[in-house]
Formats: C-alpha cells, sequence, structure tokens
C-alpha cells in the first residue's frame, strides 16, 4: 500500500487506541495486515522503481500522506494530536526501515547491528507482504488504493462531524 492508506489509518487507530504503546502496536500491525492485500505497487511499469522516477513517486506518495493528516489534524483537538501523529507515523514506520535500508545499500553503508536489524526487518516485511502469485495490476491497485482512502477520509470526517 502506498503512504497514505499507512498513515490515515494509524491515524484513526490513534483515535480508537489512547495508550500510546498499544496504539504504535496496532498502528504497525496494521501496516503488515494492509500490504497482505493485493494493492498493485508490487507491479510498477518497468524502470519506475529506480532513479528520479522513484523519488518522484516517493515524494508525491509521502506528500499525499501529509496533506490527508493535515486534514484529519484540523479537526483534532490540540491535546490528541502528537497522538495522532504517533499513530500516524507507526503506521508507515515498516515502510520508513524499508526506506532507510534502500538508502544505506545505495550508499553502501553498513553499520553493524542496524543494517543487521535493517535485513531482519526486510524479511520479515517481505514475508508479510502479498503471497499471490499474481498482484492486482498496478493501475487497478493504485485506483482502488485512491477509493480506499476518498472512502476513508469521508469516514473519518463524517465520524468527527457526529462526534461534535
Amino acid at each position: 500500500m502506498y503512504s497514505p492508506l499507512h498513515a490515515v489509518t494509524g491515524f484513526l487507530i490513534a483515535r480508537a487506541v489512547p495508550h500510546p504503546l498499544l496504539m504504535v502496536i496496532a498502528g504497525i500491525a496494521s501496516h503488515y495486515a494492509l500490504d497482505a492485500v493485493p494493492h498493485g505497487d508490487m507491479r510498477m511499469p518497468p524502470g519506475w522503481s529506480t532513479g528520479k522516477r522513484f523519488a518522484l513517486i516517493v515524494g508525491l506518495d509521502l506528500s499525499i500522506a501529509a496533506i490527508a493528516i493535515t486534514m484529519l489534524l484540523s479537526a483534532a483537538t490540540p491535546a490528541w494530536r502528537l497522538q495522532l501523529v504517533g499513530g500516524s507515523v507507526s503506521g508507515l514506520l515498516p515502510d520508513v526501515l524499508w526506506g532507510i535500508r534502500r538508502l544505506f545499500n545505495h550508499l553502501n553503508w553498513q553499520i553493524p547491528i542496524v543494517s543487521r536489524l535493517l535485513d531482519q526487518h526486510q524479511r520479515w516485511h517481505d514475508f508479510m507482504h502479498v503471497k499471490t502469485p499474481h498482484d492486482a495490476p498496478y493501475r487497478l491497485g493504485l485506483v482502488l488504493q485512491i477509493a480506499l482512502l476518498t472512502a476513508i477520509l469521508l469516514l473519518a470526517y463524517a465520524g468527527t462531524a457526529l462526534s461534535t
């Protein structure tokens, strides 16, 4: 899944689970649960997973996540904002670790304990990802993720409107 879905899911978990440690665990678990659903980003068009196109996709992905979280935070009370941002970050954390590992490999950095932990996380992240031999086509997965994000945001706003 792309970052907006992971971030918004973590945000909503933080709204529902007030205990910080449980919220972080649930946010991280939600990431792996969402990644287990076929969602199309494992079959990006050729050449899109490297270089400038990849940087553009990551930048756009994180920008949309930031916009979605900012929209949701605008309706939150100041006392809850740190918790909600923490939930969003916990939902994104496995992909952040994936990105750090990818950067370390690109720069050929080896920090003994850190690199070993990042490699172990990568094996777990890969294990938890889609297990079907045929992931959804990229464009279909993108449309489905946009539709799901839109539905979640609408439900989140409806829930906020009902609680005020």
